[in-house]
């Protein structure tokens, strides 16, 4: 970027090509993180070498605008030294720190960034203003002058410009994946429709490309301004606001529930208040206006969160349907390379009550991360009354297992026959590519003193899911079974039809 005003060196064009090759995948991250660390700590003992290269009346000097890509920092506004180099410190040291978990690893880079951004500003305030290293003296060599100028003309040209753009842009394209993912994140909390599309992952690690596609135009148009001067102190006052309400953010929940693994409380809050110090410091006006900024987003959410309140006051929780339906059609449209076989489980299992073990067993195969639906085929034909049963005993399986804490769906249907309504179960239970591709049965048991037409039946139904292509599991307990019906009593009666065993269950 750069920082002559009269534009004759334009470092945009850097600065760009920089961006471009920040976006092509690297494999070796960990050597890229270091390597920005190792820019920016260069960067740092550069611009403390402005202030400590003092010997007597010969001061460093600012170069001549027409060689100058870098300015020096003026000796009445050290606050110029923190606002450059404090976007690329807090970015290199908090990227060091982040690890697999984003969660547990951003707060300590932040605190690690902040304490030895600190570090080195009160190391260049303090050799700015100690008396022993601006001592004076009348010595006018025209050997000495020449020799700071060289110092200065070294400090504020080329090697300093590259030092400081690489370092800031690498960082930031560094912490650009997190950015994503968090704006992924408040794409899918569904806090605004219009954002919705954001939400949308690719691949098996669900990269949000669309959300990266976004953050990197934005740091295009803003690379393309190629004014250090004009970018480093917004930039440093915006994240000194950012850290700052973050740390106040955490000590609050701190505060809430000692137990949450952060930073002390009282650490949180006295960084949270430096921050805010340390940004009145470097710009006071430009300070009050991104506070503002923050606080018309803070009151735009407070009025939208009210929105979503009912008469009592009390919040309405968000409702998982829109997210939910895009990521159904997202899986929908997913290529088949990219597909996996999932067991996805259709289980004959009349009322989940009467046969727990059944249900238990076929839990323990989807364990919740494949698709399980119980199947209950109630034998009446389908009537007025028939389907007042069905919604009733449909409600009462869901019931029954989130109280079980069965990961698994309920589907009743009416039919005379179990053998047409297996068929009608695996033609059209589940939606898209949530459908069986497993039918799932208990044994029959007894089937020896069975009539015919109940064997064939049977049969026929285990036939059907060959004909369906799918796979067919048939579980068998020994010889009671799974059925415990017969073990349920109703005011001291044996259950004998559905309606009993419905009122049963709703109990």
């Amino acid at each position: 970027m750069s920082t002559t005003k009269n534009g004759k060196n334009e470092f945009s064009v850097l600065s760009l090509l920089t961006l471009a090759l920040c976006l092509v995948r690297s494999r070796n991250a960990r050597y890229a993180r270091y390597f920005i660390f190792a820019l920016t700590c260069i960067a740092i003992a550069l611009h403390l070498s402005s202030v400590m290269f003092r010997y007597g009346e010969y001061q460093l000097r600012r170069v001549m605008d027409r060689n100058a890509m870098i300015p020096s920092p003026p000796s009445d506004e050290i606050s110029t030294i923190f606002a450059q180099l404090f976007p690329a410190a807090m970015c290199g040291l908090t990227i060091l720190n982040i690890g697999s978990k984003l969660q547990n690893s951003a707060p300590r880079g932040a605190l690690i960034a902040i304490a030895v951004s600190a570090c080195f500003y009160g190391a260049a305030a303090m050799l700015d203003y100690v008396e022993f290293f601006a001592r004076t003296s009348h010595s006018n060599s025209t050997q000495t002058t020449e020799y700071n100028e060289f110092l200065s003309y070294i400090y504020t040209t080329v090697p300093m410009a590259i030092v400081i753009t690489l370092a800031c842009v690498l960082s930031a394209v560094t912490t650009l994946k997190y950015t994503a993912v968090i704006l992924q994140s408040l794409a899918r909390a569904n806090q605004f429709h219009c954002v919705l599309w954001l939400a949308k992952g690719y691949s098996k690690r669900d990269i949000p490309i669309r959300c990266i596609l976004i953050l990197s135009t934005i740091q295009i148009l803003i690379s393309a301004i190629g004014s250090y001067d004009i970018l480093c102190i917004p930039t440093t006052v915006f994240y000194l606001f950012a850290y700052a309400l973050f740390n106040f953010y955490v000590f609050l929940v701190k505060l809430s529930d000692p137990d949450i693994p952060s930073p002390p409380t009282l650490l949180s809050l006295a960084i949270s208040g430096s921050c805010f110090l340390a940004s009145i410091y470097t710009n006071r006006h430009l300070a009050l206006f991104v506070a503002s900024i923050f606080a018309i987003s803070y009151c735009i959410l407070l009025y939208i969160s009210s929105r979503d309140k009912n008469e009592d006051g009390e919040e309405c929780a968000k409702s998982m349907y829109p997210t939910v339906l895009e990521q159904m059609h997202e899986l929908q449209q997913e290529p088949e390379s990219r597909r996996h076989f999932h067991p996805q489980i259709l289980l004959l299992s009349g009322s989940p009550a009467a046969r727990p073990g059944l249900v238990d067993f076929a839990h323990s195969i989807t364990r919740g991360k494949s698709l399980l639906i119980c199947g209950y085929i109630i034998p009446q034909d389908p009537c007025s009354r028939s389907y007042l049963l069905q919604l009733k005993i449909d409600k009462q399986i869901n019931d029954w297992l989130k109280a079980r804490e069965v990961n698994a769906f309920g589907a009743a249907i009416c039919c005379k026959k179990q053998t047409t309504g297996a068929n009608i179960l695996l033609q059209t239970a589940g939606l898209g590519r949530l459908r069986p591709n497993i039918l799932m049965v208990g044994f029959k048991t007894g089937w020896e003193k069975q009539s015919r037409e109940v064997i064939a039946e049977y049969y026929e139904m285990l036939s059907n899911a060959f004909d369906k292509q799918v796979g067919l599991i048939v579980f068998r307990n020994e010889i009671s079974g799974f059925d415990v019906t017969s073990s349920i009593r109703k005011n001291g009666a044996p259950i004998n039809d559905d309606e009993d065993l419905a009122d049963y269950v709703d109990r």
